[in-house]
Order: C-alpha cells, then structure tokens, then sequence
C-alpha cells in the first residue's frame, strides 16, 4: 500500500489527503485525487454585465492618466 501511496505522490500533504479520502469515503484502496476544475470565467459569457466590468476598467484607467470619460454617451 506504502509503495503505490508513494507512486500516486511524492507530496506529504497530498499522501495523507488521498489516505484520508479512502478512509472516509470507507475505500478498500487508495486513488489519485481528483482534480478539481477551475470555475469558468466571467468573461467567457459575453453579457452585458462583463461590457460593464470593462467600462469601469477603461474608466479608471483613464482618470488615473487624466482622460476624461464622464461626457461619453456610454457612462452609466
């Protein structure tokens, strides 16, 4: 068990997750952890809430090198 514990990982702290996995989980083996997916991106969506994130980007970007955005059409 010791041997395949060591193949599964090197990493101390992820050794001791995969034995506390197994026994919780009440397994008669051990398995490689699963890895977790990152969330999708706001971004990725496209709506109108991300155009509005981007704005107040530009926006600040902008006062901070003294461009003005306040007189656009677009300000909310």
């Amino acid at each position: 068990m010791l041997k395949k514990l060591y193949k599964l990982s090197t990493n101390i702290d992820e050794q001791i997750e995969i034995l506390n996995n197994s026994i919780m989980n009440n397994w008669q083996g051990i398995f490689p952890l699963k890895q977790e997916k990152p969330p999708p991106n706001k971004r990725d969506k496209g709506g109108f809430e991300d155009f509005n994130e981007i704005w107040e980007e530009a926006k600040q970007t902008d006062e901070q090198t003294g461009n003005s955005t306040s007189n656009s059409s677009f300000s909310w």
